[in-house]
């Protein structure tokens, strides 16, 4: 049926050679983004957007997933960047503190300082070539979904009024408060499935969950994620080290 379909004649072929070439087409066609009639949606935490490599590509480039990016050795963030997020800290401790889900699923407040130097450097109005917006650089349509649900839970939050959520805008997501409510909310809200692991959190915010469930929950083979995914662990790792948290 392969044969047919791909127009491909290997009645001429070695059996051995035929059957190899078979198999290899099916499996191409089995692991096609097109195999069950639907997108390939990635998930709620799509920020980037990564291509999807094809199967045989994947397959190959999944040794180098399995072994999560190390931390940038050396990484400290500069006095500027320190100051910018100093005016953040309460937002910051406060977020961090909340609880969302059945499980009570948190965040930890030294990935979150990581995530925006790794963003944004601290930059509020940092807009990135693909639109991301703000801090931590959420993606207006990822932002709008969540604080459709947030505004839905009935919950009340500090800094943010529920009218702000429902009536939310893109130009929101430079409010620091907002921006950082809902990337504390998304992040939560997926910290648990990926068993509290902050580098795979790390690269489903830069590649999207879907891509790292793809590879066996592990990071992607994607250079900007892995760089990423390293430098959030970096950041982490020196706040940790000075007793932030």
């Amino acid at each position: 049926m392969a044969q047919r379909l791909l127009g491909w004649d290997m009645v001429h072929l070695p059996k051995r050679r035929s059957a190899t070439l078979l198999l290899a087409v099916c499996l191409l066609l089995a692991e096609s983004p097109w195999a069950d009639g639907l997108p390939d949606a990635r998930g709620e935490l799509e920020i980037k957007g990564q291509r999807r490599l094809p199967s045989v590509a994947r397959v190959m480039a999944k040794r180098q997933a399995d072994v999560s990016p190390a931390p940038r050795a050396g990484l400290a963030p500069g006095r500027q960047q320190v100051a910018r997020l100093d005016r953040y800290e309460h937002l910051l401790r406060y977020y961090s503190s909340l609880a969302w889900g059945d499980s009570d699923h948190r965040i930890s407040s030294n990935y979150l300082r990581a995530l925006i130097l790794t963003e944004s450097g601290g930059r509020a109005d940092a807009v990135s070539p693909v639109g991301a917006r703000g801090l931590t650089q959420l993606m207006p349509a990822t932002a709008r979904a969540a604080a459709r649900r947030l505004a839905a839970d009935g919950r009340d939050y500090l800094y943010v009024d529920k009218a702000q959520l429902r009536g939310f805008n893109e130009s929101d997501l430079f409010d620091p408060a907002i921006n950082l409510l809902l990337a504390s909310y998304i992040n939560a809200m997926h910290v648990n499935r990926f068993e509290q692991r902050y580098d795979l959190l790390a690269a489903a915010w830069n590649a999207g969950p879907g891509a790292v469930r793809r590879y066996g929950n592990t990071t992607p083979p994607y250079r900007e994620t892995r760089q990423h995914v390293s430098r959030v662990l970096g950041y982490m790792r020196w706040y940790e080290s000075n007793a932030w948290g």
